[in-house]
């Protein structure tokens, strides 16, 4: 039974991710959507932190434990991390036609860096991981 469900998983993720490549400002008929997002760039002249915070609504009719979110984050970004720790953990249901907030933050040795170039260093953080599960039931036969 056990990879019947994990199967059954990965198919509905793939099916999702196909729903969440859409444009943020389309209006989302049916799936998990990332339907805005704020970011801000502080810190000194050695470290910029980058923190964000992501509004995710299900559009779906089933609940969803949202596990963890993790930006995707190209090699050069990856490279001035100083903190490896990006990963933020959610850990909460998220109900048919509900939304929740996840806030985080990326931590970058940014030393040497004039803020135009740190602007433009930060703007590849658009995509994010979403880990999450859903539990589904067998259907009972009907007995006649």
């Amino acid at each position: 039974m056990k990879p019947l469900k994990y199967i059954f998983m990965l198919v509905l993720i793939l099916l999702m991710s196909v729903g969440c490549s859409t444009n943020a400002r389309e209006e989302t008929k049916s799936g998990i959507d990332i339907y805005s997002s704020n970011t801000s760039l502080g810190g000194t002249e050695e470290k910029t932190i980058f923190s964000y915070t992501l509004h995710i609504s299900n559009n779906n009719a089933i609940s969803y434990n949202i596990k963890s979110v993790e930006p995707i984050l190209n090699q050069e970004i990856l490279s001035k991390l100083m903190d490896d720790n990006i990963v933020v953990e959610v850990n909460k249901t998220m109900d048919s036609n509900e939304s929740i907030e996840v806030e985080g933050k990326i931590i970058l040795d940014t030393k040497g860096m004039s803020k135009e170039e740190i602007l433009e260093f930060t703007k590849p953080i658009t995509e994010y991981t979403l880990s999450m599960e859903t539990v589904i039931s067998v259907r009972k036969k009907n007995s006649d």
